[in-house]
């Protein structure tokens, strides 16, 4: 097999490993060894092992073009990227230089505008791009630009260019991250011989800079999109790490111009906001923005002082790809230096000469929109239409194109699966201000999110698209000491202001996770039951019993899967079950079959994915796989009748049931007691006392006294030994009623969920010194009441055929919950008015320009 370290001499691209003359670079000699060393069998393996790491830790990615897809796996290369300590010291300073050039850019924009008055900046290349806000004109928060980030690629002459800048939120910092923490843990050794420089220093700069940017009697949150983003997994990751709140616009809320957290104690002050949302999304008063979502007067508490955003609003407008042409000169204006690193020759369309110079090349460029992010346009790769509406575009909107030279990239060895391959690279470097009164010093990350592609020609794919990542080791010269965010000044901050941080939102998703998952469990228990009953009847087309009969219209009636095995053909089924059991396993759009349960489970837990474990979502990965074997597995055998079926089927579902277990002892033992917990708690005994609730009328409202149905209902329960250890007799439908029902000891029973429920409301915030009962405890009060004083002999006695006492009284109590619960939504859960804009007051590029000329005169002829 050919070491991926061998380049073709057809491919004109500069090789990541080698020297000019060919040899493998003295820092890569190690890491290439061992690469090429491995067999196919150890490849895969450590393949398998970051795939583990990465799904265990909920890193997932879901393409832009796929949003309504399931996430895919993120996807990083076994084989990092080297960075030679030389090359770095270039990086490094041309990076930190160019932080600095557009820090004083964005302040030059949005203050005194000295470099559009001077044709430094032509004034239609800022007012042409979307990331120009004029309501960020003479704001103070424009003055810091705390964070940047960068696409570097290489030439053939070993060149570095910056392709690309991120200067809104840069994105792939928590990817990034988990990157460089799986490969350290997949290749221990390796990275430590290595001396590969810590990342954690990036982070320490960040909170650092973030606490002195905070006051005393407020927070930073992390304010990113909901969980259909694709990069929301990022996000979670990231806040989760760096100790923030993950906040949505509907959390936030700005009163006398500042802004606080809606949370279930009330408001909480927000000193700091960490945005990774588009300045268009933030506020739905200000100019152009693009509909009527965030936070409505966000820009003015800017203005005010009230709030600080993390990046600046108006920080897009850097990202401009038409100012790369005017780089070199604004760097010795700025600066006084040269520029150290260079974007692609760029020209800009907006300019008559460059649009000339580009009409007679047009071949051999690439064009792009200036409010694009490495979405490249090859007019030797478009069909004759999508040349046409280019063409049509540019003679439009010249101002809104640039044309920019082909560079080829550099390629660096990896892994396809097991395959060597090389594949071009483009590096993401990540920098931070380190001092909020020093604007002038930044450091970059030592390391950065290596992305990878196979477009060729210059182009390149869309980080919204990328193929593949590796981690990215930068090497030091000598020893590297160790890092920790753990440092003194965080042992010494003040951290009594976080208490009761829990957004009304968390606090609603939370509620349904634990509701989902209790629902999940009874939906398993219940289809676990059908199948041993089944299986008692020697197989499905058998004559039905009447404790199968009474489970699978338990299980249709619980499950809400209605007719189900009620209704015109109910017994039919009842004989004949495949067809609707195979429904309840497999199809995920009839809601309450186990997928359908299942993915409200999962959706309800990634709205919350920064407040969840990794143990917590290691089970929940456990239990999607297992569902989705039980799914694939059992379409055809069950149809088929196939002998050992319900066999397999039960034990899938013994598994599902095994990692719900799991799920549940997990939030219960590693959950902290609070808030948070005590609303998962109070959705998962609410569904409960629904479950029992149902399950019982529909198995014994009936007069039936079955000795099979009584022990299917208590093992449904999972209360038989309970009730042998306890009673030591036949089966009495009275002693079974007095166990499920009305036992407050017995953790499955309907007494003991309205006790729990009854304590938790107690505990809830602003009801721990109520002197009165309010609604929700009154409510919770009845319920319990009602079990305390119910008579077991009353309630089984029958008139004819039913059970018309228990039916009554179980009915009542089955409308409890969805009473409680729109009680507990409206006090405490997030319900925020839409709002609307009542104009488009955007303004033209024509007029912004007119408007600056206008000032620049009237300056002019002022004495």
């Amino acid at each position: 097999m050919q070491p991926a370290t061998q380049s073709s001499p057809a491919i004109k691209q500069h090789n990541e490993p080698r020297a000019a003359d060919g040899s493998i670079l003295p820092n890569w000699q190690a890491v290439t060894q061992i690469m090429d060393n491995m067999g196919a069998e150890h490849v895969a393996r450590r393949q398998e092992d970051i795939a583990s790491q990465l799904r265990a830790n909920g890193i997932a990615y879901s393409p832009m073009s796929e949003t309504n897809a399931t996430p895919r796996p993120w996807n990083l290369d076994l084989y990092p990227l080297i960075i030679e300590p030389a090359d770095w010291a270039t990086l490094s300073a041309g990076l930190e230089q160019r932080a600095r050039l557009k820090q004083r850019i964005l302040n030059d924009i949005y203050g005194n505008q000295t470099l559009l008055k001077k044709g430094l900046i032509p004034p239609a290349v800022i007012y042409a791009h979307r990331g120009y806000l004029r309501d960020a004109v003479n704001l103070n928060e424009t003055l810091n630009l705390p964070l940047l980030g960068a696409d570097v690629s290489r030439s053939p002459s070993g060149q570095w260019h910056i392709v690309d800048d991120i200067c809104q939120f840069p994105e792939g910092i928590g990817y990034a991250l988990e990157n460089r923490l799986v490969l350290s843990r997949t290749m221990p050794r390796l990275f430590r011989e290595s001396r590969v420089l810590r990342i954690a220093e990036y982070f320490k700069h960040l909170q650092n800079y973030i606490t002195q940017m905070s006051e005393s009697d407020g927070r930073c949150v992390m304010l990113a999109p909901g969980p259909s983003h694709p990069h929301y997994f990022e996000y979670a990751y990231l806040s989760k790490y760096l100790g923030y709140t993950l906040v949505q616009t509907e959390d936030l809320t700005i009163r006398d111009n500042r802004c606080f957290l809606k949370t279930v104690s009330g408001l909480q002050r927000v000193s700091v906001i960490y945005r990774c949302i588009p300045d268009t999304r933030l506020d739905p008063l200000a100019i152009g923005q693009a509909g009527s979502k965030g936070i409505t007067g966000l820009f003015q508490a800017v203005r005010a002082g009230g709030v600080k955003i993390i990046n600046p609003l108006g920080a897009g407008v850097l990202e401009n790809p038409a100012l790369n042409n005017y780089m070199p000169a604004l760097c010795k204006e700025l600066l006084g230096e040269e520029l150290a690193l260079s974007g692609p020759p760029t020209y800009w369309l907006g300019d008559a000469k460059q649009r000339e110079h580009v009409l007679t090349k047009v071949d051999t460029l690439l064009f792009r929109n200036i409010d694009s992010v490495g979405q490249l346009h090859d007019p030797s790769m478009m069909n004759p239409t999508e040349l046409s509406e280019l063409h049509k575009n540019i003679k439009r909107t010249p101002q809104r194109y640039v044309a920019q030279e082909r560079i080829d990239r550099s390629v660096a060895p990896g892994f396809r699966g097991a395959e060597r391959v090389e594949r071009q690279i483009t590096v993401r470097f990540f920098m931070v201000r380190e001092d909020n009164l020093q604007p002038d010093q930044y450091r970059t990350m030592p390391g950065g999110l290596c992305l990878l592609d196979t477009v060729a020609n210059g182009r390149r794919t869309p980080f919204e698209s990328l193929l593949g990542t590796k981690d990215t080791w930068v090497i030091s010269e000598g020893p590297v000491k160790p890092v920790t965010l753990l440092n003194r000044q965080a042992l010494d901050t003040n951290y009594a202001v976080i208490n009761g941080e829990l957004p009304s939102r968390v606090a609603e998703n939370l509620f349904w996770m634990g509701r989902n998952a209790a629902r999940c469990e009874n939906v398993v228990r219940l289809l676990r039951a059908v199948f041993e009953t089944l299986q008692n009847d020697d197989g499905p087309s058998k004559s039905a019993s009447p404790a199968r009969s009474a489970i699978m219209r338990a299980a249709s009636q619980a499950t809400g899967t209605l007719p189900g095995f009620y209704g015109r053909g109910g017994v039919r089924r009842i004989e004949n079950p495949q067809r609707e059991l195979l429904s309840l396993l497999h199809d995920p759009n009839r809601v309450g079959t186990l997928p359908a349960t299942l993915n409200s489970l999962q959706n309800s837990a990634a709205a919350v994915r920064d407040r969840v474990s990794e143990e917590l979502l290691q089970v929940l990965n456990k239990l999607d796989d297992t569902c989705t074997d039980l799914v694939e597995n059992v379409y055809t055998s069950l149809l088929a009748e196939d002998s050992e079926v319900l066999e397999r089927i039960s034990q899938k579902l013994d598994d599902t049931l095994m990692y719900l277990s799991a799920f549940a002892g997990l939030a219960h033992e590693n959950f902290t007691h609070g808030d948070g917990w005590r609303f998962m708690m109070l959705g998962r005994r609410l569904e409960r006392v629904t479950h029992t609730s149902v399950i019982i009328e529909t198995m014994l409202s009936q007069n039936r006294d079955d000795v099979h149905l009584l022990e299917a209902l208590l093992k449904l329960f999972d209360s038989t030994m309970t009730y042998r250890s306890r009673y030591r007799s036949q089966m009495d439908v009275r002693l079974v009623l007095q166990l499920l029902l009305l036992d407050e000891y017995n953790p499955r029973s309907l007494a003991y969920q309205l006790h729990e429920i009854e304590q938790t409301i107690k505990r809830l915030p602003g009801r721990r010194n109520m002197s009165q009962a309010d609604a929700l405890s009154r409510l919770a009060i009845a319920g319990l009441s009602r079990i305390r004083l119910a008579d077991p002999q009353s309630l089984i006695d029958s008139s004819r055929h039913s059970r018309q006492n228990l039916a009554k009284f179980l009915n009542i109590l089955t409308t409890l919950p969805n009473d409680m619960a729109e009680v507990l939504s409206a006090t405490y859960f997030a319900h925020v008015e839409s709002s609307q804009q009542l104009a488009d007051v955007s303004v033209s590029i024509s007029t912004a320009i007119a408007d600056m000329d206008s000032d620049s005169a009237s300056s002019k002829n002022k004495p």
